[in-house]
C-alpha cells in the first residue's frame, strides 16, 4: 500500500510505503533510480537524506546492478537506513531481496532493515 503525508519530507520520494513485515507494519521510503546523476547532485540528496527522519528506511531501486553499486558508493555511511537493489530482484523477491546497505558489506534481505521500523 503506498501512503500519501501532509506533512512535508525533506526529500521527496517516489512514494511511501507501508507493509506488512511478518506481523508488524513497517514503513519505507522508494525511490526508483532511472539514470546516474553528478556528484553534486548526490551530495544535494546526501543532505536532505541525513536531515529527513520522518521514514526509517529508504529503498532505492535501479534498472541494473551498475547504478546500483554506483549508488551505495555514492550514499554509503549516511547515519540512517538505506539499501540498495536492482528493480527486477525487488520484483522476483519482494521484502526477500538481498540488498546493498553498504559496498564493502554482504548483502542482507531488506526485511532484516525493515524489522522495528513503524
Amino acid at each position: 500500500m503506498t501512503t500519501y503525508t501532509r506533512s512535508p519530507l525533506a526529500k521527496d520520494y517516489d512514494a511511501v510505503v507501508d507493509v506488512w513485515n511478518h506481523d508488524r507494519l513497517a514503513r519505507f521510503a522508494l525511490e526508483y533510480e532511472r539514470t546516474l546523476k553528478g556528484s553534486r547532485k548526490y551530495g544535494d540528496i546526501r543532505r536532505a537524506l541525513e536531515t529527513q527522519d520522518q521514514t526509517g528506511c529508504v529503498l532505492y531501486l535501479a534498472a541494473g546492478i551498475e547504478i546500483v553499486v554506483h549508488l551505495a558508493d555514492e550514499l554509503s555511511g549516511i547515519p540512517r537506513r538505506l539499501a540498495f537493489a536492482t528493480a527486477s530482484a525487488f520484483r522476483d523477491r519482494l521484502l526477500d531481496t538481498p540488498v546493498i546497505i553498504h559496498p564493502r558489506q554482504p548483502e542482507v534481505p531488506f526485511r532484516q532493515l525493515l524489522e522495528g521500523v513503524i
